[in-house]
């Protein structure tokens, strides 16, 4: 299977399991962990999937760029992601890069929250533009 047919399916298979996550309402300690590793597993495989498209589009000259910065910023610069969406995109990867090189509780709480109600939905915009309007995902069969 060609590598971008495989990270979409790793990445809507990530998706699934973070929306199960987001399903539990009152999470213990572990599962608000759990969720922000699910969440991180899924913001990299949503930026590398968005790298694999400008790819395939020959919107990436340069192949060698394996910043999510700027992979984000090109897909904003190239219309695939909207203005609005890249500082979202952005603010989620500041967040990760804070959660996972310092540990502070009340920063998980608050960013579950952000999970929740920001970035679960941006994934989801992402997945949904790839399953219908991207052209390089119609010969997928989920």
């Amino acid at each position: 299977m060609e590598r971008w047919k495989q990270r979409f399916k790793n990445f809507e298979q990530a998706l699934d399991e973070l929306k199960r996550a987001l399903n539990i309402k009152s999470l213990s300690f572990l599962e608000l962990a759990g969720l922000i590793k699910l969440f991180e597993l899924t913001f990299e495989l949503a930026w590398k999937v968005i790298k694999d498209i400008l790819e395939e589009e020959r919107l990436l000259i340069n192949e060698s760029i394996s910043s999510p910065r700027r992979i984000i910023k090109i897909a904003v610069q190239n219309n695939f992601l909207k203005e609005n969406d890249g500082f979202i995109w952005i603010k989620a990867l500041e967040d990760l890069n804070f959660l996972t090189d310092t540990y502070n509780q009340n920063f998980a709480k608050k960013s579950e929250s952000e999970i929740r109600n920001v970035y679960f939905p941006l994934l989801e915009r992402l997945y949904e533009k790839c399953k219908k309007e991207n052209n390089i995902f119609k010969s997928i069969s989920f």
